[in-house]
């Protein structure tokens, strides 16, 4: 199975549940549980690319990072970048929430061989 995908507990029994499209342009290699838009619901925020790919296949690069907002019920969503502020287009490989002056909220980029980003929310 290549989608990225979520394994959602429900009283033990795990139910699978692939992510909105914007989350399959490329491979993620961090993802973040945080409210991110204050709904008391846990939302995610993820990111990666990958640019070491063998010359006949070339970069998996189309991501630039996702947030994904939660219903409530498990169901996701995906803001568009401009609408999240989430600009993580590298080759990302892992992602940290960092709790900033008064209650700003960043997410602190690592990406491959580069310098970080940060972004706040």
């Amino acid at each position: 199975m290549l989608a990225s995908t979520i394994f959602i507990n429900q009283n033990g029994r795990f139910t699978a549940k692939n992510l909105p499209n914007l989350a399959q342009i490329s491979p993620l290699y961090s993802i973040q549980a945080v409210d991110y838009d204050g709904d008391g619901d846990l939302d995610l925020i993820a990111a990666g690319n990958d640019w070491g790919q063998q010359v006949e296949t070339g970069r998996l690069d189309a991501g630039n990072g996702v947030v994904l907002t939660n219903d409530g019920a498990g169901n996701f969503t995906a803001l568009m970048p401009n609408a999240s502020g989430l600009w993580a287009s590298r080759d990302v490989r892992d992602l940290k929430i960092l709790k900033g002056p008064g209650k700003k909220r960043l997410i602190l980029v690592g990406n491959n061989n580069e310098k970080m980003q940060c972004f706040h929310f």
